[in-house]
Protein backbone atom coordinates (compact mmCIF):
# COMPACT_ATOMS: atom_id res chain seq x y z
CA UNK A 1 0.00 0.00 0.00
CA UNK A 2 1.54 3.31 -1.03
CA UNK A 3 1.33 6.63 1.17
CA UNK A 4 -1.48 8.31 -1.04
CA UNK A 5 -3.43 5.00 -0.25
CA UNK A 6 -3.14 5.22 3.35
CA UNK A 7 -4.22 8.54 3.46
CA UNK A 8 -6.81 7.56 1.39
CA UNK A 9 -8.23 4.89 3.45
CA UNK A 10 -7.14 6.98 7.07
CA UNK A 11 -10.34 9.81 5.71
CA UNK A 12 -12.69 7.31 4.44
CA UNK A 13 -12.49 5.39 8.11
CA UNK A 14 -12.82 8.66 10.15
CA UNK A 15 -15.53 9.87 7.45
CA UNK A 16 -17.80 6.45 7.93
CA UNK A 17 -17.25 6.46 11.69
CA UNK A 18 -18.04 10.03 12.22
CA UNK A 19 -21.09 11.27 13.80
CA UNK A 20 -23.54 12.63 11.15
CA UNK A 21 -23.68 16.24 13.13
CA UNK A 22 -19.83 16.16 12.87
CA UNK A 23 -18.21 18.59 10.33
CA UNK A 24 -14.61 17.91 11.95
CA UNK A 25 -13.31 14.89 13.11
CA UNK A 26 -9.97 14.24 15.84
CA UNK A 27 -8.45 11.52 16.44
CA UNK A 28 -5.31 11.59 18.85
CA UNK A 29 -3.26 8.04 18.61
CA UNK A 30 -0.18 6.79 20.13
CA UNK A 31 1.59 4.23 19.10
CA UNK A 32 3.83 1.76 21.13
CA UNK A 33 7.78 1.48 20.29
CA UNK A 34 7.19 -2.34 18.71
CA UNK A 35 4.08 -1.42 17.08
CA UNK A 36 2.52 -3.86 18.61
CA UNK A 37 -0.83 -2.31 20.01
CA UNK A 38 -2.07 1.60 20.12
CA UNK A 39 -4.59 3.93 22.03
CA UNK A 40 -7.18 6.12 20.25
CA UNK A 41 -8.82 9.19 21.39
CA UNK A 42 -12.19 9.87 18.90
CA UNK A 43 -13.20 13.93 19.53
CA UNK A 44 -15.55 15.67 16.43
CA UNK A 45 -16.63 19.36 16.11
CA UNK A 46 -20.70 19.85 15.73
CA UNK A 47 -22.33 22.42 13.45
CA UNK A 48 -22.32 24.62 16.02
CA UNK A 49 -18.84 24.57 16.93
CA UNK A 50 -18.98 22.53 20.88
CA UNK A 51 -16.51 20.00 20.62
CA UNK A 52 -17.37 16.22 22.19
CA UNK A 53 -15.81 13.01 22.51
CA UNK A 54 -17.67 9.72 20.67
CA UNK A 55 -16.69 5.89 20.21
CA UNK A 56 -16.39 4.26 17.00
CA UNK A 57 -19.59 2.13 15.92
CA UNK A 58 -17.01 -0.76 16.42
CA UNK A 59 -13.71 -2.30 17.19
CA UNK A 60 -12.63 -3.07 13.72
CA UNK A 61 -12.64 0.68 13.69
CA UNK A 62 -9.52 0.75 15.94
CA UNK A 63 -8.00 -2.24 14.42
CA UNK A 64 -8.16 -0.68 10.69
CA UNK A 65 -6.82 2.57 12.08
CA UNK A 66 -4.16 0.93 13.87
CA UNK A 67 -2.92 -0.91 10.48
CA UNK A 68 -2.97 2.16 8.76
CA UNK A 69 -0.40 3.98 11.35
CA UNK A 70 1.72 0.81 11.33
CA UNK A 71 1.88 0.84 7.81
CA UNK A 72 2.93 4.18 7.67
CA UNK A 73 5.27 4.22 9.82
CA UNK A 74 7.01 1.47 8.21
CA UNK A 75 6.83 3.61 4.94
CA UNK A 76 8.63 6.46 6.73
CA UNK A 77 11.94 4.12 8.30
CA UNK A 78 11.52 2.38 4.52
CA UNK A 79 12.43 5.57 2.76
CA UNK A 80 14.23 7.25 5.40
CA UNK A 81 12.02 10.01 6.39
CA UNK A 82 12.86 10.46 9.37
CA UNK A 83 15.51 12.67 9.04
CA UNK A 84 17.80 10.68 11.38
CA UNK A 85 15.43 10.83 13.96
CA UNK A 86 13.44 8.26 15.51
CA UNK A 87 9.82 7.75 14.05
CA UNK A 88 7.21 9.16 15.42
CA UNK A 89 5.31 7.60 17.85
CA UNK A 90 1.77 9.95 18.37
CA UNK A 91 -0.29 11.83 16.19
CA UNK A 92 -3.48 13.79 15.70
CA UNK A 93 -5.26 13.47 12.59
CA UNK A 94 -8.11 15.50 11.11
CA UNK A 95 -10.97 15.35 9.29
CA UNK A 96 -12.85 18.55 7.82
CA UNK A 97 -15.84 16.40 7.14
CA UNK A 98 -17.49 19.48 4.45
CA UNK A 99 -14.77 19.18 2.42
CA UNK A 100 -13.13 15.70 3.10
CA UNK A 101 -10.24 17.40 3.85
CA UNK A 102 -7.43 14.74 5.66
CA UNK A 103 -4.76 16.19 8.28
CA UNK A 104 -1.82 14.52 10.09
CA UNK A 105 0.06 16.00 12.33
CA UNK A 106 2.84 14.11 13.87
CA UNK A 107 4.08 13.99 17.17
CA UNK A 108 7.41 12.79 18.28
CA UNK A 109 8.77 12.02 21.89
Amino acid sequence: MSEDDIYLQLGQILLDTSPETAVKVIVEAELSPENDHCQFLYDYVDEDGKQDWFSPVSAQVDSELFDCLVELRKIYVQNAMTGGHPIWSKCVITLDVAVAKLGVEFKYD
